[in-house]
């Protein structure tokens, strides 16, 4: 089954400055203390559509939003090239909608592999993430291993 999400402009929307200043949910990954620092970090993803031609978009599902995701460069440390990312609320883990952004995410990143000259796309999980271990499977990533310096486990996907 297709769960129908709409993929819009990122936004410092307000459900997404909560999510970012959740740090139990967050834990495992960027969490902000104040709703300006969450709010000056999505701004500055929105900006990477007009930098790079490519960004996260704000997901919903029917008029809920519940996260944001997409393809994303992280320029304190780019040699890791464009990366897949999805972040969801709590009440959105666990329904399939990772999957659904990562999909919609290669679609796109494919379709710049000659503009953007994209060959490889990375992802990053937690070990302690199995479903978004398993969710970068499901997407064909393989796992490249576990990278110390980010305390994650590193996943690439050739396009």
């Amino acid at each position: 089954m297709t769960l129908s999400l709409s993929f819009d402009p990122l936004t410092p929307h307000p459900t997404l400055i909560a999510l970012l200043q959740d740090t139990h949910h967050m834990q495992r990954t960027v969490h902000f203390e104040s709703a300006d620092s969450a709010k000056r970090y999505l701004e500055h993803l929105a900006s990477q559509w007009h930098r790079l031609g490519y960004g996260p978009w704000l997901v919903s599902f029917g008029s809920s939003v519940i996260g944001f995701g997409g393809l994303t460069l992280d320029e304190e440390t780019p040699g890791w090239g464009p990366e897949l990312v999805y972040y969801l609320c709590p009440s959105a883990t666990g329904r399939g909608f990772a999957k659904q952004i990562g999909r919609r995410t290669l679609e796109f990143a494919r379709s710049l592999r000659s503009s953007h000259k994209l060959t490889q796309l990375s992802a990053f999980a937690h070990h302690e993430n199995p479903a978004s271990i398993k969710t970068l499977e499901h997407l064909g990533f393989t796992y490249q291993g576990f990278e110390s310096s980010l305390h994650r486990e590193y996943f690439t996907l050739r396009l």
